[in-house]
């Protein structure tokens, strides 16, 4: 493969990548936003811990009432501060479908996160693009 074909294919995997991290998601969260216009105040009643080889992230497990129905919900994502089992949080929850809910401190630093390292992403791409080309020594194996 050649190197310019290296080069435009390392700028739209991170070009891709970042916008999809920066843009699309913090976007799909925003609409979630939109929906959930109902404010209950709901307590952390378990903390659900997810561990792998490199890291340890925890989903916070929230109970609430609305119109006398007891829910409880998690995160679709997790984060890496554990949350504090008893901590009063107030969400905000779609009235339509109260499963649908929105944590605004938890979830303004997730989109706060993802729009950085996506626009570092994006940045990236860029510096791909406007490198100068080095020799590689690129040897072939039988």
């Amino acid at each position: 493969m050649r190197k310019n074909n290296v080069k435009l294919i390392l700028f739209l995997v991170f070009l891709l990548s970042g916008s999809l991290i920066a843009l699309v998601i913090p976007g799909h969260m925003h609409n979630v936003q939109k929906r959930c216009t109902q404010d209950v105040m709901s307590t952390i009643t378990d903390v659900k811990v997810i561990s792998d080889d490199d890291s340890t992230t925890y989903k916070p497990v929230y109970e609430f009432e609305y119109n006398g129905i007891q829910f409880k919900v998690t995160p679709s994502y997790s984060t890496s501060s554990r949350p504090t089992v008893g901590q009063a949080v107030t969400l905000y929850i779609n009235p339509d479908k109260p499963e649908e809910f929105y944590d605004p401190d938890r979830d303004a630093n997730t989109i706060r996160f993802l729009r950085i390292f996506g626009f570092v992403f994006m940045g990236t791409s860029v510096l791909i693009l406007f490198s100068k080309p080095t020799n590689y020594n690129v040897r072939t194996f039988p």
